[in-house]
């Protein structure tokens, strides 16, 4: 990733000790990362505990020459050491010449998405922009927007609040897979939008990459209930991974049919079996059926199924990763010594057992088979 650095490791401690969560510190700046079990690293000796970590560092233009490391407390001291991770700072470059390309056929197709409140009822803008040094300026209810070379910033607080948008730390980076990119090269010069596109390399330059979080990727800060294009915009639209994080799907797919042109192509991905994930929020999995039901209305359904990325061992694998990472280390090793055929039974048969009784509360809710809610009317 051009624009991006996975940081991943390990550090051995004494077994029993208290460990903080680890820092990543570039410069001035400390961000956060998520511990992980490695079941591959052996401690070695015995009085040893492994603790993993990993973080995906977004590269800033001050990253360059800025020597990184990492600090972690342990029974209440700071640890400290290099992380020996030298930063090619030519990808936000070559980014920055993409964007300076595309801009110029994107500003004229975007319009204003503010709500106006009417008698039959709130309905979008749309009105026309004009540039004004830094700024976008609608026509018709003079709303203003934010005009940068990174992006065009659509994201106002009552769009935020209407959509759910929140600060996440969580990084969302999945490339295209053949499906994406036949319908990418299928459309040639024409544009295409990436809704919902994450943290992507600067591939494509007819490619505009539309998300709720500021990646040096980006092209447009928006939300998917109302996307800030004229009518007929894009000869294709890609949803990946995206539909089970907004409040409004229905909505989201009737924005992306008013902004494809006639003719033009949609690929949507959702999950169906997928345990709980969320960027910030996860909403819904869909079925095949009910994946449909969104854009039927609209787009004659070519294609449906389920791709490689999608079938069921990634299901499977999904949650037994999950499951043992996050039991305490002894119930971890005796549930990875158990066959397939010892979890064959009925639920019900496992509910005393060490490894569903001592699951940890945060991964009974990411992998729970149920949920439920009870309410009293206001």
């Amino acid at each position: 990733m051009l624009h991006g650095q996975l940081v991943r490791g390990w550090i051995a401690v004494r077994r029993g000790a208290q460990v903080e969560s680890p820092e990543i510190v570039i410069g001035a700046r400390r961000l956060s990362a998520e511990t992980e079990q490695r079941p591959e690293v052996t401690p070695g000796r015995l009085h040893r505990q492994i603790v993993g970590f990993r973080r995906f560092v977004t590269l800033e233009p001050d990253f360059g020459g800025v020597p990184w490391g990492l600090e972690i407390g342990v029974d209440g001291r700071i640890e400290r050491g290099s992380l020996g991770i030298a930063v090619d700072m030519d990808g936000l470059a070559t980014l920055a010449d993409v964007k300076t390309r595309k801009f110029p056929r994107l500003e004229p197709l975007l319009r204003c998405p503010k709500m106006i409140d009417r008698v039959d009822g709130a309905v979008p803008c749309r009105g026309a922009l004009e540039r004004s040094e830094h700024t976008l300026r609608c026509e018709q209810c003079g709303a203003t927007y934010a005009a940068t070379p990174e992006s065009f910033n659509f994201l106002t607080d009552e769009l935020r609040t209407a959509s759910g948008v929140e600060d996440t730390e969580n990084v969302s980076s999945l490339g295209y897979d053949p499906l994406a990119q036949e319908l990418i090269e299928r459309c040639g010069d024409g544009l295409v939008l990436d809704a919902g596109s994450g943290l992507k390399r600067p591939r494509y330059e007819n490619v505009v990459n539309l998300e709720v979080v500021a990646y040096p990727s980006t092209d447009v800060l928006a939300t998917g209930e109302s996307l800030p294009f004229a009518d007929g915009t894009f000869d294709g639209a890609l949803s990946l991974a995206v539909l089970e994080h907004v409040r409004d799907p229905f909505r989201c797919a009737a924005e992306l049919a008013r902004v494809v042109r006639p003719g033009g192509q949609i690929y949507v991905a959702v999950p169906f079996l997928q345990p709980y994930h969320g960027y910030p929020h996860h909403y819904y999995n869909m079925t095949l059926t009910g994946l449909g039901n969104l854009f039927e209305e609209w787009f004659t359904i070519d294609r449906s199924g389920t791709p490689p990325y999608g079938w069921p061992v990634w299901t499977l694998t999904w949650f037994l990763n999950r499951y043992v990472a996050r039991l305490p280390p002894a119930a971890a090793r005796r549930f990875k010594e158990m066959k397939v055929a010892d979890l064959l039974g009925d639920g019900s048969e496992y509910l005393s057992e060490e490894f569903v009784t001592n699951l940890s509360e945060d991964v009974v809710t990411e992998l729970a088979s149920m949920n439920f809610l009870t309410g009293t009317r206001r």
